[in-house]
């Protein structure tokens, strides 16, 4: 009996004696993020969904980035940690749920004045 057919008649004999084997398959372990080096940047006023995730790249495997609450107002000036999860694009993977740091920087106030003032000389302005 050749090699092939042993191997065959033992794996036969071992499935007739031990039942078919019950294999699990586990979902691979999360992907591999690093630190978030630089915090992202936001004005006052802004909500979350106007701070683009995109350009990170923290992770070992393809995927995409996404606010837990994008319509969170990014709140005063100053850097403020906000929930965010990562969902790689094989499933075979975990999501990663992770805190990223947005700094948020001072508006710039709106100080157009519509309509036409009309003083005349002489007048208090607040008459």
């Amino acid at each position: 009996m050749n090699n092939a057919k042993y191997i065959r008649l033992l794996a036969l004999c071992f499935i007739a004696l031990m039942g078919t084997p019950q294999i699990a398959v586990a979902q691979a372990t999360d992907p591999n993020c690093s630190q978030q080096s630089s915090p992202l940047t936001a004005t006052y006023g802004d909500q979350l969904s106007s701070v683009s995730l995109d350009a990170l790249d923290l992770c070992d495997v393809p995927g995409e980035w996404t606010w837990d609450d994008d319509t969170q107002p990014v709140g005063s000036v100053g850097t403020h940690s906000f929930d965010a999860t990562f969902t790689p694009d094989d499933t075979d993977y975990s999501t990663v749920p992770s805190s990223l740091e947005v700094t948020v920087g001072k508006a710039t106030p709106d100080c157009s004045q519509s309509g036409t003032l009309n003083a005349t000389y002489g007048n208090l302005l607040s008459t």
